[in-house]
């Protein structure tokens, strides 16, 4: 039986990102939700936009996240680009 408990385990099993499923499972593993994410493949792997909002427990205040990432073949994130923020309104505190 073998124990995958880090992204890196993930990431050694699913060998050359090849497919969405496989790229979907990699922006889980790493931490970013991809309900809302788009992609194309490029060169070297994939190009992704995630956008997502978060809640008043998570930094204090609502907004609106659209980032870009660069994904390698291997699944590795090489860049992080934070390209828009916005306010969001009507979001609930959580209890």
């Amino acid at each position: 039986m073998w124990k995958m408990d880090e992204s890196s385990d993930l990431l050694t099993y699913l060998g050359k990102i090849d497919t969405e499923a496989e790229l979907k499972m990699v922006l889980w593993a790493k931490s970013f939700k991809y309900d809302n994410s788009k992609y194309r493949k490029a060169k070297n792997g994939y190009e992704v936009i995630v956008e997502y909002d978060n809640d008043l427990s998570n930094i204090g205040e609502c907004r609106h996240f659209t980032y870009h990432l660069n994904v390698s073949k291997w699944g590795d994130i090489q860049e992080r680009l934070l390209s828009k923020t916005q306010s969001k309104h009507g979001c609930l505190a959580a209890d």
